[in-house]
């Protein structure tokens, strides 16, 4: 069987959009800086508000080392204020060095976009609002990057992929030791791609140790399994031509203990090459009945247009229609979220 690109499995190059400006190649050793500014202006219920979204930078250093070893590393900061004028304002995204080889894989260290992102990333793809909806970003268990699900924290890394039938199969199993009130966890990604079909399926799992305050009366242990699954389709590639994409995600007590939930996306998208016209479908439940979170948490169906005006400058419109939901609120009402309207642009580095 024939290996592919390596690269191809690295879940940090699996994400849409990925610029860099290289400033310097020797050859054998390169530096590169990448990022983008990202600011939008949202208008819901008469009012409007000016934020960033999720604008960051990084900065890349890659090595050839010989003998079919390569060497990447990547740190970054993304901005939690562009648009006013707080203090410390960056934080920690990135930071890791990986080793590489066509044969054996690429074994990698640091805080690193996780196994479980091989398959949440599918439907995570207009630049108006990102995917909420499958447990890529945490929840009351804790962070994604202590849960090991979007960015992983202290994560240790083994990528390879293999041509299988035609199509390439490419996996990444990752590990984070105990720490605080978490547990050793173990998470899997996996995908297969033949053409322009590509499915993917990934797995996080470890015990949490939850604060005894926030535990219901008929919760008598503390530590749980905090675990997450999640399955994904995508057809096509977003911006170029019609592309397709869908993913479910399961888990347990990761929205708290003892609550189960389930979410699901479906986006379907068509790009001109100038424009990219998609819709966008996201859906969260909690299915048990504790502290009144029994139903949708979360559920909305958005469109947007972005205009490629060039490779590097992207200005977008969005809108979003919000469903009802079952969850309660603070003052014990049926939470309920107005529809939003957004204009912004994003600039790539």
């Amino acid at each position: 069987m024939k290996k592919t690109l390596l690269a191809a499995a690295i879940p940090a190059l699996l994400a849409a959009n990925v610029s860099a400006v290289e400033l310097y190649d020797d050859g054998k050793n390169s530096f590169a800086i990448g990022g983008h500014m990202t600011i939008q202006a949202n208008a819901s219920d008469g009012d409007v508000n000016v934020a960033g979204n999720s604008p960051r930078m990084n900065f890349s250093w890659n090595s050839d080392l010989g003998n079919g070893y390569k060497l990447d590393s990547r740190i970054e900061y993304g901005f939690s204020d562009v648009v006013g004028d707080a203090d410390n304002v960056l934080f920690h995204r990135l930071g890791y060095i990986g080793v590489s080889h066509e044969d054996f894989g690429r074994v990698s260290i640091g805080k690193q976009w996780s196994a479980y992102f091989v398959a949440s990333q599918a439907t995570d793809q207009p630049i108006y609002i990102s995917s909420d909806a499958l447990h890529t970003y945490g929840g009351a268990a804790g962070s994604h990057g202590d849960l090991g699900l979007g960015r992983a924290n202290s994560a240790i890394q083994y990528t390879n992929n293999f041509d299988v039938a035609g199509g390439n199969f490419s996996f990444v199993a990752q590990h984070q030791g105990a720490q605080g009130n978490f547990d050793d966890r173990y998470s899997i990604g996996m995908a297969y791609k033949h053409g322009d079909l590509r499915v993917a399926y990934a797995y996080s799992g470890g015990d949490v140790t939850f604060d005894a305050t926030v535990s219901p009366a008929m919760v008598t242990d503390n530590t749980v399994d905090v675990n997450t699954q999640v399955v994904s389709a995508n057809y096509g590639s977003y911006g170029d031509g019609l592309s397709l994409a869908a993913a479910y995600s399961w888990a347990e007590n990761l929205q708290g203990l003892g609550i189960d939930s389930f979410g699901y996306e479906a986006v379907a998208a068509y790009g001109t090459g100038t424009f990219t016209y998609a819709v966008k479908h996201q859906y969260l439940e909690n299915d048990t009945e504790l502290f009144g979170k029994n139903g949708a948490a979360f559920n909305h169906t958005f469109a947007t247009v972005e205009w490629n005006v060039a490779s590097n400058f992207v200005p977008f419109v969005g809108y979003t229609v919000e469903h009802d939901l079952d969850v309660l609120d603070a003052n014990g009402n049926v939470a309920k979220n107005d529809n939003n309207f957004a204009i912004g642009a994003r600039v790539y580095f």
